[in-house]
């Protein structure tokens, strides 16, 4: 079941959403959560709500027990379980949505139940529960953000914006022809199609080196494969994130005047998201690694809820079970790929209009010249006071 989806519509129920019946159980505070994404450009309107539908067991102490909901950290609404008659029988809680708490890309909605018994007996841990149906809905009308709100694309915000057409007709598939390619391309289809509002989907996939012009031009590409096998990645080449070497499947990372470069030798997934150099209207994901298992890291982390919430910014390193993720365009989290990450990092010497550590090299070279000045110095000047000495006591006349 994939859980969360991306708003594109007004109306969305938790069950559309891809949640089924949620069950909070046991004595004290306990939660349960929903997520659901929205894409950049959107906000919701003022008169946005939450008809959450719930019903209860009836064994609480009705005095102490009750939920909040929170959205993004924040709460929303709440209600305290009041008696038997009133909320055992199926309930609706309408909360206002505050437009300001919804943001571009996953968003958080939290049920937490304070749930106490009637009695301290233990034995009735597992009969106090509070469960809300699929049936609760999100009325998010959406409309058009001001253009100076509009941020840059973000891997956060995936699978926008690969879901702003309901059918996925401006999505393509740029594969290798390695079947390995294939395989992690039609999870991440999967995955995307299960999002996707439309009855009929028309998605389009194309082999490396034979991209129909027309592909080109009208979709938003999803590259998967070797970076030594495509020809697409040579051609984007410096215009990637992480760019690669020819014949060469170990990303390089260029910012300012530091290269980080990844070890060949390690299975190591890399997702890189950049704009089309060919129209800045179209967005490239591309879904690589440096081998095979490594695609299939990369592939992982867009289709696993736990990873997915570490993406952000415009590059992905996925090492096993990890995310460390960067943004090459302002400079964020590249000390964390240095520093955590089990490649390597090397200063620049070239492609940097100044290199720091020759500079200053260069600038320190004096300190060793000065100390063997002042200590010739010293010597000169003890030769002479010993001298002087001598001649005192020779003529004390």
């Amino acid at each position: 079941r994939q859980n969360g989806d991306l708003i594109t519509q007004t109306d969305r129920t938790f069950g559309e959403l891809g949640y089924d019946l949620i069950t909070v159980s046991g004595i004290g505070l306990n939660e349960a959560i929903v997520e659901f994404y929205l894409s950049p450009g959107l906000i919701i309107g003022e008169d946005s709500y939450l008809n959450l539908i719930f019903n209860n067991s009836s064994l609480f102490d009705f005095n102490n027990s009750g939920f909040s909901v929170l959205l993004n950290g924040t709460v929303i609404g709440d209600a305290r379980l009041s008696n038997q008659d009133q909320t055992t029988a199926t309930k609706i809680q309408k909360i206002k949505i505050p437009q300001s708490l919804v943001v571009p890309g996953i968003n958080q909605l939290r049920i937490q139940a304070e749930l106490t018994p009637m009695s301290s007996c233990s034995s009735l841990d597992s009969k106090l529960w509070l469960t809300v149906l699929p049936e609760s809905l999100l009325h998010l009308p959406l409309v058009d953000a001001p253009v100076g709100d509009i941020e840059l694309v973000d891997l956060s915000v995936y699978p926008y914006p690969f879901l702003n057409v309901s059918t996925l007709s401006d999505t393509a598939f740029v594969l290798s022809k390695s079947p390995a390619s294939w395989a992690v391309a039609a999870q991440i289809a999967s995955g995307i199609g299960r999002q996707a509002a439309g009855a009929i989907l028309d998605i389009e996939a194309a082999y490396d080196g034979e991209i129909p012009q027309e592909v080109r031009d009208h979709n938003d590409l999803i590259i998967v494969g070797l970076p030594s096998d495509m020809k697409i990645i040579a051609e984007l080449g410096n215009a990637l994130p992480g760019s690669f070497e020819a014949d060469s499947n170990s990303a390089i990372i260029k910012n300012q005047q530091i290269i980080y470069r990844f070890s060949p030798d390690l299975n190591l997934g890399y997702l890189e998201l950049l704009t089309a150099p060919w129209d800045v209207s179209r967005t490239i994901l591309a879904v690589v690694g440096s081998s095979e298992d490594g695609v299939r890291l990369a592939g992982n982390a867009l289709t696993d809820s736990t990873l997915r919430s570490g993406l952000r910014g415009n590059f992905a390193l996925v090492n096993g079970g990890s995310v460390i993720a960067a943004d090459t365009r302002t400079g964020q989290g590249l000390g964390s790929i240095s520093s955590e990450s089990t490649g390597q990092t090397v200063v620049a010497t070239e492609n940097s209009p100044v290199t720091t550590p020759v500079a200053a090299a260069t600038r320190l070279t004096w300190i060793p010249l000065v100390v063997i000045a002042l200590i010739v110095l010293i010597i000169i000047v003890l030769v002479v006071a010993v001298r002087s000495a001598r001649r005192d006591n020779s003529n004390p006349g």
